[in-house]
């Protein structure tokens, strides 16, 4: 328990560091435009997350009720069916945003110095939204498990990597791709410590095609259907600001509304691509 919340902490103290050292130094060398254009593409991409349909909560809540139980196998089909619904999910995902990638950057007024990079752009955080979906029932999984020690381990870990690693890249004069590769990056890192950290909590942990159940979906599903209501609320308050205020005023006022809407939410352990 202790350590639970030491680490919770550190989480806490990380976030505050970044929102009010290295965030300000970002938005000082991407310019508020630039900016604007990083926070709009996460708010566009962050709309697959409600793709989740809830199965995520369902995954941390059924993990601890199968371990509980000391019902291995059940577990085993838990993590299988909602790993082939994610993966499936994932796959749609990369699909729309190759999509719509070319057609974003005509959305919104972004200049002629910027409008080149939004369809690489666009496919790069889109991506990375992706991954993390398909491995939301790792997450859930650990969750699930009460070792939120590890959840905010990894977290650290990720956001240490990616948050002052886009600082740097700008310092030597790279931009919002080369920002946005490097949180794929961590992305695929964050995925690969959940997949550690799930089998050496649960060595009996497999992946096999038979292990998936119709009926375990239904049932998870019944159950995640509810904080998937809550979930369309919290994401439409979070990211349909940010959207609209960059219809019209991505120059000025957005990166302030971006910003504070950083500082307002508190850390997510389940985000699956938390921008810079």
């Amino acid at each position: 328990m202790s350590r639970n919340i030491l680490w919770s902490w550190a989480t806490v103290v990380v976030n505050l560091f970044a929102s009010f050292v290295l965030t300000p130094y970002i938005i000082r060398k991407l310019g508020l435009e630039g900016y604007g254009i990083w926070a709009l593409v996460f708010s566009i991409t962050g709309y697959y997350t409600l793709l989740d349909l809830g199965f995520r909560s369902a995954a941390v809540r059924y993990t601890a009720h199968y371990r509980a139980k000391g019902e291995d196998h059940r577990l085993n089909v838990l993590v299988n069916t909602l790993l082939a619904y994610f993966t499936l999910i994932a796959l749609l995902i990369f699909g729309l945003t190759l999509m719509l990638a070319p057609y974003v950057a005509g959305w919104f007024d972004i200049s002629e110095q910027f409008a080149p990079q939004i369809p690489l752009l666009v496919i790069l955080v889109g991506s990375t939204f992706g991954i993390g979906v398909a491995f939301n029932i790792l997450t859930g999984f650990v969750e699930g498990f009460q070792r939120f020690d590890l959840v905010n381990g990894i977290w650290l870990t990720a956001f240490g990597i990616r948050h002052p690693g886009c600082a740097l890249l700008l310092y030597l004069g790279y931009g919002l791709v080369e920002m946005a590769a490097l949180s794929l990056g961590t992305q695929l890192l964050m995925c690969t410590l959940y997949l550690i950290a799930s089998k050496r909590m649960f060595p009996e942990l497999r992946f096999h095609w038979k292990l998936m159940e119709w009926a375990t979906l239904k049932e998870t599903f019944s159950f995640g259907a509810f904080t998937f209501v809550s979930g369309v609320s919290g994401q439409s308050l979070e990211q349909t600001p940010q959207i609209l205020i960059g219809g019209g005023l991505l120059h000025t006022a957005l990166p302030p509304a971006a910003v504070l809407g950083r500082w307002r939410q508190p850390h997510r352990a389940d985000s699956h691509a938390a921008h810079c």
